[in-house]
């Protein structure tokens, strides 16, 4: 298994092993299994060393989500540069689809975040670079398909057609393995060519 890691550049380096110490434990064992001190562990720091930067691990699981949004906002710059769009939802794709275990748990720590931590500044940080991420996306989509006329919902549909088809159908596109990138843009291209 190729190990995840989340590489936004404006992170300290202790900081960034920590969290990534904390994303590698949680794919292997769960959110709930890992504690602070598995973390502590793992990434061969000292007990001060971790609660100075993470106060819990809910402040962990809020910086984390900050991490992987400000890595994707900085891969964004370089493919909103792409044309045509397609090129641009391909590497999204790829982007998140890479791991796709990252992926998954990236997801259930959202919900998470959005319903315990809303309130947190971490949380909310997070909540805004990802919707300016998605507004960005959401803009350059209603730029090269005019076919959709309601901006600010393109890529949002885009988004939650990634995320899994509603609150109570929580199963995605990854239950089934054999589902490639390929087919989840293939799905994608023909939502927004209507």
């Amino acid at each position: 298994m190729r190990i995840p890691n989340i590489h936004a550049v404006h992170l300290d380096p202790v900081e960034l092993e920590i969290i990534n110490s904390f994303l590698v434990l949680m794919i292997r064992t769960g959110y709930k299994q890992v504690t602070m001190q598995h973390i502590i562990q793992s990434s061969d720091l000292t007990k001060s060393q971790m609660y100075r930067r993470f106060a819990s691990k809910d402040d962990l699981v809020c910086r984390l989500l900050l991490a992987h949004e400000m890595e994707l906002s900085e891969h964004l710059d370089q493919w909103l540069q792409l044309e045509p769009f397609d090129k641009v939802i391909d590497s999204y794709l790829q982007f998140l689809l890479k791991h796709p275990d990252k992926f998954k748990l990236i997801q259930s720590l959202e919900v998470l975040a959005e319903t315990e931590f809303g309130e947190k500044e971490q949380a909310i940080q997070w909540q805004r670079l990802k919707a300016r991420n998605l507004l960005r996306l959401d803009n350059e989509l209603t730029k090269s398909k005019p076919a959709i006329s309601l901006p600010g919902c393109g890529f949002y549909l885009i988004h939650c057609l990634l995320r899994g088809l509603g609150q109570t159908q929580r199963q995605n596109y990854f239950a089934d393995p054999g589902l490639t990138v390929a087919q989840v843009k293939q799905c994608i291209l023909k939502l927004v060519s209507r």
